[in-house]
């Protein structure tokens, strides 16, 4: 089944053509600041509810600790005791995070009242605002060290909503000066706005970013900043067609449910449930505010969720495949598919009929299947809390699956394949030369060398996934061993290993300008593709079949030919040509050419499988003549293979 084809032009459609009167405009900016809030904050009436007790708690304890480390701090380099500023740009958003967390206190009903409606504390956060732009954030000529994410997203995001929250304490000048230094830091745009041409600004990012200037035009009242805002947000609705690209832009959602970011990287699991949080709480924020036309855009969200997302997820776990870099991270699959939730249950909350009974029994389906208690203090919205608790107490929605029991979906966009029966979920990852190997960058994903190199993972049902897959997996696992990977037996050096510690490969005098934040870094370090085109896969009804061939990648075919410095490493591939054909119970791969590359004469190795299991449990391995068995009593699972 494939998304609905939604072209740049229908998605222009919701902004009304016409212009608002000042009045009307003042309206709908006073509206966007209270939704912001309610978002948030929650409501006295969402606030009131019990289930909404240990966000309020939460949210409390994080003020308070944060209010101690402020009056802690000597003032001599830090806002926060021991968040030493001037040279570290995590900690100065980390700063602003503090300050926006306190804020959020402030407007929290259902806290204590020394915190909630203190003017006293609001002041004492507008201060710190004004002193960290005084000293370390409005200085343009000294900003903009380290990540820039920090600058063009991360800070922009705490001081927006922190200015929002403080309301009429946040002083009339404190606005104008944030919002012009903000605007200043937009390096990587056009005249301190969005540059929908910059490769910065784009997918999930460009989400972020026009969410703060939405949030930004709100307390300026200003309509033309939220308008701009707006266009330029909804072109991530937009279906993206590889064949007519937009200004050059691949990040976004393909018509087969596949998502890109980073222009090659599968990336589903991480910044596409960010793309869907943040599309989802602006169409909240701005419900009834006038300044755009919803029902145009919620079927497409709608779309993403029932064929980008669901296939993906397995009995309340976000698959490994489509998590780029942050696999090696320790939060759980579980944990990012309570970021999922959260959407659809706001998702469902601006539908009617029959697509929002659907959403709310995949909402119960997922935590009816899921072997982790999904816990709602993680929601970003205590108002998502509460309809989180209604949905499951409605008896008049029974939990459903937005999937079929026997699914095969060939997401061929982004080189994946997830085959889905009611006792298991199998998934493919492949690479080409449109999709990268994998994705390494900032010192996350050491060795990530072969994971798009056909690896696959066996999801077996009923099981509590963390006891097979996620962090644990990866530090585990050999990384030369993963799940159907065939690699040369060599020892490969991780980015800091190779280059003196440092996390990327820094040669600004190069002709490549390989500096942290530079293209040729992204290509030749951070998430290479292969050199091969061929990868692809069909399905017909429940049943798929998917091939690629295993190539060199684009690293190794131009340090051959001499476009990289002497001191940079690659590495070679080994070769093989696969093919997968997925039935009922049986997952066939046929493998032809299996050997290293022509003059390499390395040992290769291919894994047939590659399963971790808690300790303790009985584990078992038998064989045959053609055959091997594994099997975990403990948890009365068992997979058997058959070689041909």
């Amino acid at each position: 089944r494939l998304l609905s084809a939604l072209a740049a032009s229908g998605v222009l459609a919701a902004v009304p053509t016409g212009w608002a009167s000042a009045a009307a405009t003042a309206d709908g900016a006073a509206r966007i600041v209270a939704n912001t809030v309610a978002v948030l904050a929650g409501t006295e009436e969402s606030n009131s509810r019990t289930e909404t007790a240990a966000k309020r708690a939460a949210i409390e304890k994080t003020a308070r600790t944060n209010l101690a480390a402020l009056d802690a701090a000597t003032g001599d380099g830090e806002l926060f005791a021991g968040v030493l500023l001037g040279s570290s740009d995590a900690n100065l958003n980390t700063s602003y995070q503090r300050l926006y967390e306190i804020a959020l206190a402030t407007r929290t009903y259902g806290i204590s009242f020394d915190l909630y409606g203190s003017s006293a504390v609001q002041d004492r956060v507008a201060e710190g605002l004004a002193w960290l732009h005084a000293h370390y954030y409005g200085d343009q000529s000294t900003g903009y060290y380290g990540n820039w994410f920090f600058w063009e997203i991360g800070i922009s995001q705490h001081v927006s909503k922190t200015l929002l929250l403080l309301g009429e304490r946040a002083p009339a000048a404190l606005i104008t000066t944030y919002v012009a230094s903000m605007d200043a830091y937009l390096r990587n745009g056009k005249d301190g706005d969005v540059d929908l041409d910059s490769r910065f600004h784009t997918g999930a990012n460009l989400a972020d970013i026009t969410t703060n200037r939405i949030l930004q035009g709100a307390l300026l009242a200003d309509e033309a900043r939220i308008r701009k805002a707006l266009t330029d947000q909804l072109t991530v609705f937009a279906t993206i067609d590889p064949y007519a690209l937009a200004h050059g832009v691949t990040d976004g959602y393909y018509a087969d449910g596949s998502f890109l970011q980073h222009a090659s990287v599968a990336y589903t699991g991480a910044y596409g449930k960010g793309l869907l949080s943040r599309v989802v709480q602006t169409l909240k924020i701005l419900d009834g505010t006038g300044f755009v036309n919803a029902g145009e855009l919620i079927p497409t969200v709608h779309g993403w969720v029932r064929d980008g997302f669901a296939p993906l997820i397995f009995e309340g776990w976000m698959m490994e495949a489509v998590k780029g870099r942050s696999v090696s991270r320790t939060g759980t699959g579980y944990d990012d598919v309570t970021t999922v939730v959260e959407a659809v249950v706001d998702l469902a909350s601006l539908e009617t009929g029959d697509d929002a009974t659907a959403l709310k029994a995949y909402v119960k389906q997922v935590r009816a299947t899921s072997r982790a208690a999904l816990d709602p203090t993680s929601f970003v919205s205590p108002l998502s809390v509460v309809r989180y608790a209604d949905i499951l107490a409605d008896a008049s929605v029974p939990a459903a699956d937005l999937n079929p029991p026997a699914r095969s979906v060939a997401f061929n966009s982004m080189d994946r394949t997830v085959h889905r029966r009611p006792g298991y979920a199998f998934t493919l990852a492949r690479s080409s030369a449109r999709i990268s190997k994998y994705e390494y960058m900032s010192g996350e994903n050491l060795m990530p060398w072969f994971q798009g190199d056909g690896a696959h993972y066996l999801y077996l049902a009923g099981q509590d996934q963390r006891e097979s897959f996620g962090v644990d997996y990866f530090t585990t696992v050999s990384p030369y061993g993963l799940a159907g990977v065939t690699a040369p037996v060599e020892h490969r050096g991780t980015v800091p290993e190779l280059y003196d510690g440092d996390l990327f490969y820094d040669n600004p005098s190069h002709p490549l300008n390989f500096t942290a934040s530079s293209e040729s870094q992204n290509t030749y370090v951070y998430f290479p593709t292969a050199t091969q085109a061929y990868s692809g896969g069909a399905t017909l009804d429940a049943y798929g079949a998917a091939g690629w061939v295993l190539s060199d990648d684009v690293p190794w075919r131009d340090k051959r030919a001499g476009v990289l410095p002497d001191d940079f490493v690659v590495y070679r591939s080994a070769r093989a040509t696969k093919s997968w054909f997925l039935l009922d119970d049986e997952i066939v791969v046929l493998a032809a050419g299996v050997g290293d590359a022509p003059g390499a004469d390395r040992a290769v190795t291919t894994t047939l499988d590659a399963r971790i299991a808690a300790t303790g449990d009985e584990v078992t391995v038998d064989e045959g003549r053609g055959w091997v068995r594994w099997a975990n009593a403990t948890r009365g699972t068992a997979v058997g293979y058959v070689l041909l």
